[in-house]
């Protein structure tokens, strides 16, 4: 999984040839869960410094070691992209949001110190926000999804 982050001095004509973007109605059921499942954390977790829009876009880059890139951020816009790839599980879909944000959190490059301490940030209050159960709801509609069962989730456990 791995992600990459659009320069800003880059041209948004140039960037937008680097992906195209798609209708939520263009993904499976089970990648729009998980696009709703990363808008949520998106929006909790930015709340002053709102991230504009995290959206499925099919992404036609590779790192300079050839693999698929998963997702961009544009910080012009403040805008993530994820590949439906990204989409296919939940947890691949938080990964690739974390890093994401992490370029939203710090403004830094991939391979930074910087960026891994924006990362670190993100990881720090997305736990906090789940153990409190804030992404209840979107866990348990991803647990339907992947399982094709009931939801079993019943949220973190609460401290008397």
């Amino acid at each position: 999984m791995t992600s990459a982050i659009a320069p800003s001095l880059q041209p948004l004509a140039a960037l937008k040839r680097s992906f195209q973007l798609l209708s939520d109605e263009a993904l499976t059921s089970k990648q729009r869960v998980h696009l709703r499942l990363a808008r949520a954390i998106a929006d909790k977790l930015f709340r002053i410094e709102k991230v504009s829009g995290v959206y499925a876009a099919r992404i036609f880059m590779r790192t300079p070691e050839g693999r698929k890139v998963l997702g961009l951020y544009n910080r012009d816009t403040w805008e993530v992209f994820l590949d439906p790839e990204a989409l296919d599980t939940g947890f691949v879909t938080v990964a690739v949001l974390v890093h994401e944000l992490g370029h939203h959190t710090s403004d830094a490059e991939d391979l930074t110190p910087e960026h891994t301490m924006g990362m670190q940030e993100v990881g720090a209050k997305l736990m906090q926000y789940t153990a409190e159960g804030t992404f209840d709801a979107e866990l348990q509609e991803t647990i339907w999804t992947t399982t094709g069962s009931a939801p079993k989730w019943t949220g973190p456990s609460k401290k008397p």
